[in-house]
């Protein structure tokens, strides 16, 4: 990753830090509670949670509820309830792999060091080589999550890590599922970014004109 992409991501986590500063704290609380609710160990890492807590307010804005910050809404109601966090597939994966899938929550027992295996792992499944085909990037074909079903990293988190390559939005994603294409729809027109959608051979492509108004 270049020094550029990773100013990027700093700058952006510093101005997400201090825009959604109230509910950082009030998901702490949340998370602090269930944590000893449950016995587990919270992750001691403060940046490393609080980018979580970042995407889960995003997901929470963006879905109507905060859907667990490692995916996407899948478009299907009964799934979609399942990951609402703290998703009902965290019990398995701290009983299976000692965290839950994010490194968010691990067993009584866990160390710092644990903590910092998890989050190794989730680094390296989601800060992935990107598919790019001159201006198009290629979100399909990831490896899905045994439980869950879904990809990692999904089509939306490729975009986000896309964004820190090419700020100026001057490209095109090809989606797996057209809901992977309306969930970053809706994202970039948080923004006052336009976007359209057409049905292709391979996927659904998102065209994303970054000149336009609402």
């Amino acid at each position: 990753m270049s020094q550029l992409s990773n100013f990027g991501m700093y700058k952006e986590f510093m101005i997400k830090a201090w825009k959604f500063r109230q509910e950082i704290r009030q998901h702490q609380e949340w998370m602090e509670k269930y944590a000893a609710k449950r016995g587990y160990t919270l992750n001691p890492h403060k940046m490393y949670r609080t980018n979580l807590i970042i995407w889960l307010e995003e997901n929470k804005r963006l879905y109507h509820r905060q859907v667990c910050p490692c995916f996407e809404a899948s478009g299907e109601a009964e799934l979609d309830k399942q990951l609402v966090c703290p998703c009902t597939f965290c019990e398995t994966d701290v009983e299976t792999k000692g965290s839950c899938h994010c490194g968010l929550f691990g067993r009584a027992e866990y160390t710092e060091e644990d903590f910092r295996d998890a989050e190794a792992k989730v680094m390296k499944s989601y800060r992935i080589p990107l598919k790019w085909q001159g201006d198009l990037l290629d979100t399909t074909g990831q490896p899905k999550d045994a439980l869950r079903g879904l990809p990692v990293p999904d089509a939306m988190h490729q975009f986000k890590q896309a964004r820190n390559q090419r700020a100026a939005l001057d490209f095109e994603i090809l989606c797996e599922e057209e809901q992977s294409a309306q969930n970053i729809k809706a994202y970039v027109l948080q923004e006052g970014i336009r976007a359209d959608i057409r049905k292709l051979a391979e996927g659904w492509l998102l065209r994303l004109n970054p000149e336009g108004e609402r």
